[in-house]
């Protein structure tokens, strides 16, 4: 048996004492014939004994710590060969776990190291099948060199703070992973690669490296990234969620984008989309969100050039207003399913309480795909409105259209998702991919699906992700507008959808329908805390008249005011059109620092300050749930306290988010 030295200069000040006299390969850790310990056989192997140094596994070696082993807590790992850690349900501790150059970790169980994991430069660290948040008590502070590669497959990752300068190599998720970080504790200035349908990266802190996107993977911004970062549109059809603060997302720099690729905004619905040859823009309830700049790839032959304009839809679900097959469109013959319809058809039109003709203009079908990551009113789920949902045959059958899909009542278009009681209305769960359609007449129209009054298609600016079959006699045509062109006012305000809302939902517990949607959980506590630039925790110390009181260790002159979020259309009712993600309300904010007590004021005035909401007054202010809070002229090496005046907070959704929408209120 060849006998492998891995004496190397030690951590630990009375030196090294283990040695590798194991095989090349398939060597287990917890087999002690595999060591010597001090020049003798070992009659332990390495795990919780102190002083035992850094333990190395030489290149060609392959050590394997299997699932019998449970902790390794005072052991340095150097890994310059290959560290196979096996599966297990319980995490394994050590004391640091450095991977260096020409080195191989394969982990796959979660992994504890009081000093953290170094990843030297070509040194490689691969995650498989593992969950585990490194933000709380299972932490893990990564360091990654550059050059050095970090691996994410099929694993579930949130990651906190880091050691050194962070990621700084390569960051591969992969095969169903999903990574998020934990706020600005998390650097990362290596490039980043998403690969693979139903993986996914959620960036919550300052993302400031290469972003790229591979064969369906998805990628959310949520938070302000440096100037210019670029996100490359890689092979397949790939999402990227942008930032809701139009100024955050201004900083995105988008690559190589073309058809199949999918944009939309953090916690928003786009209804419509507009491309020109550099840039999208993206129109939400909010405003107009618009990366820095776009290019796109050159297999997208239809982009725009020069001084075009196009409408097109880009949000892959949000704002998509259509019928699902087997509606029922009356017409002067009867009724025609909306598929079957082609252009020149006639359809029947309610013209003020009349009925009129008028012939169809434009057809168009797509398919949709539903993504169960979102909110079902943002995620695609079609909405299911029952047989005598409204009145009694009324519609006469079962009715399926898509969430913005306005129904005509009271002489007001209000979406269907407004109305959604999770009874005779309800998002339809079971649905996750369909094809949905829609038909134009040459004005905007009040039409009859199923015997309720709905309506026709007005294009807003998403025609082109239409498919058109048979003739067609209007290409693209002119965008329009709610505003100017609608053949009844769209109204989503409370106090006219509220009573909607209550009426229909009566009629449907009068007739004991089942509910359908699944219960949420609510607290009203916003666990509210404050984090430092380095991770720390700082939970409040007390509450003085609606005042949040929190203590500022020295020299601290940033920290970030976190909380849970909800949106008001989610725990109060749908009849709220309201679907931003809210924290806390924020008043004054004030630091009380060796004597004196200074006003705090930036978040009344900054309009890019991450974290917050837009700007609605000049007294208060909604976070996003997790606020930057700048402090200055903070005396040296005080012990201060900080003031966070709440002026509302909310009741938040502990349980699942993603059916969160389809709740009643």
């Amino acid at each position: 048996m060849e006998i492998y030295n891995i004496r190397t200069t030690p951590d630990w000040t009375t030196g090294d004492k283990y040695t590798w006299v194991g095989p090349k390969t398939g060597g287990d850790w917890n087999d002690v014939a595999n060591w010597q310990y001090d020049g003798v056989a070992a009659t332990h192997v390495p795990n919780t004994q102190t002083n035992q140094g850094t333990v190395t596994i030489p290149a060609g070696v392959t050590v394997t710590v299997s699932s019998s082993t449970t902790t390794l807590a005072n052991v340095n790992i150097k890994v310059a060969g290959t560290l196979d850690i096996t599966s297990s349900s319980s995490a394994l501790s050590v004391n640091n776990l450095e991977v260096t150059s020409g080195g191989t970790a394969n982990i796959a169980r979660a992994l504890t190291a009081n000093n953290g994991l170094q990843v030297d430069s070509n040194g490689t660290a691969t995650f498989s099948n593992v969950t585990q948040d490194w933000s709380g008590s299972q932490s893990l502070r990564p360091s990654v060199a550059s050059g050095g590669t970090l691996n994410f497959d099929n694993s579930n990752i949130t990651l906190g703070s880091v050691n050194g300068n962070g990621i700084a190599g390569n960051l591969n998720i992969y095969n169903g992973s999903t990574v998020k970080t934990a706020g600005n504790s998390t650097t990362i200035s290596g490039p980043i690669t998403v690969s693979g349908a139903n993986t996914s990266f959620t960036e919550n802190s300052q993302l400031q490296s290469t972003l790229t996107l591979n064969d369906g993977a998805k990628a959310t911004v949520t938070t302000y990234p440096a100037d210019g970062t670029k996100v490359v549109f890689g092979t397949g059809h790939n999402t990227l969620v942008l930032p809701s603060d139009k100024y955050a997302a201004n900083k995105l720099v988008l690559a190589n984008l073309k058809e199949g690729d999918t944009l939309g905004v953090n916690g928003q619905t786009v209804t419509s989309a507009t491309m020109t040859s550099d840039n999208v823009s993206l129109t939400t309830s909010s405003g107009t969100i618009s990366p820095k700049s776009v290019t796109y790839d050159s297999s997208y032959t239809s982009a725009p050039t020069g001084d075009q304009k196009v409408a097109v839809d880009t949000s892959s679900g949000n704002g998509v207003i259509c019928f699902l097959a087997g509606s029922m469109i009356l017409t002067p013959t009867g009724e025609i399913a909306v598929e079957n319809l082609t252009v020149g058809d006639s359809v029947i039109v309610n013209v003020s309480g009349r009925e009129e003709i008028r012939p169809v203009t434009w057809a168009g079908r797509r398919t949709m795909t539903v993504r169960a990551d979102l909110p079902a009113d943002e995620a695609g789920f079609p909405v299911r409105i029952l047989k005598d949902a409204i009145s009694a045959g009324i519609p006469h059958k079962d009715l399926l259209v898509t969430a913005e899909h306005c129904l005509f009542l009271d002489g007001k278009f209000i979406p269907a998702r407004m109305l959604v009681n999770g009874r005779s209305i309800h998002y339809d769960l079971s649905v996750s991919s369909y094809d949905y359609f829609h038909i134009e007449t040459a004005e905007h129209s009040v039409i009859t699906a199923n015997g309720l009054l709905t309506e026709s298609y007005l294009n807003t600016g998403n025609r082109g992700s239409f498919q058109q079959d048979g003739s067609v006699i209007s290409l693209g045509g002119s965008i329009k507008s709610w505003v100017e062109d609608a053949a009844a006012p769209l109204t989503t305000d409370r106090a006219t959808v509220e009573p909607m809302f209550r009426v229909i939902a009566a009629r449907a517990e009068a007739a004991a329908l089942p509910k359908v949607a699944q219960d949420v959980t609510l607290t009203a506590d916003a666990d509210l805390h404050l984090v430092t630039e380095d991770g720390t925790v700082l939970r409040k110390m007390r509450e003085t008249n609606g005042y949040a009181m929190f203590m500022l260790p020295q020299n601290v002159r940033t920290v970030r005011l976190v909380s849970r979020t909800s949106r008001p259309a989610d725990v109060v009712g749908p009849f709220v059109d309201d679907r931003r993600q809210l924290g806390v309300l924020v008043g004054n904010v004030a630091l009380y620092d060796a004597g004196s007590t200074t006003s705090l004021s930036a978040h009344l005035t900054e309009e890019t300050l991450s974290g917050w909401s837009a700007l609605e007054g000049q007294t208060a202010r909604w976070t996003t749930g997790n606020a930057e809070i700048q402090i200055t002229d903070r005396a040296t090496h005080s012990i201060a306290m900080l003031g966070v005046q709440i002026l509302s907070s909310s009741q938040y959704i502990v349980s699942d988010v993603k059916t969160a929408a389809a709740q009643t209120a």
